[in-house]
């Protein structure tokens, strides 16, 4: 599958009380090879890190949290099957164009905050759209 595809899949924008809007988002698929890469420098990233912030007093604490950053951040990248690119749709509360800040991590559930109201909103993907790309 390759990394410069760009696939556009439905979805829902919901803030509680208020009806749920349709979204269209643009999502790029991330190979295994890219998610590898990025997972294994920040999880190798974190390990080499570790001897130099040991250094500090205490010790073993900044080294521990070295390699417990770079493994749990080495894990959200892993875990990246897909990267929200761009969103169309509106607010269901204020009735804004939604908008996406910058490129974030998509699953089944994600959150987006609405520029003009500045409440969090949830997009839901329908249960099985991403398993079958």
């Amino acid at each position: 599958m390759s990394t410069e595809t760009l696939l556009q899949v439905s979805a829902s924008a919901s803030i509680f009380g208020f009806e749920a809007r349709p979204a269209r988002l643009t999502v790029r698929p991330r190979s295994v090879g890219w998610r590898a890469t990025r997972a294994g420098g920040l999880a190798g990233g974190g390990l080499v890190a570790a001897p130099v912030v040991a250094l500090l007093p205490p010790h073993v604490v900044w080294a521990l949290g070295s390699v417990l950053t770079g493994g749990f951040l080495g894990y959200r990248k892993w875990s990246e099957r897909f990267t929200l690119e761009g969103i169309e749709g509106v607010c269901p509360k204020c009735g804004a164009e939604l908008k996406l800040a910058a490129a974030i991590r998509l699953r089944s559930r994600s959150t987006l905050c609405c520029a003009g109201c500045k409440h969090d909103l949830q997009l839901q993907i329908e249960d099985g759209v991403l398993d079958q790309i």
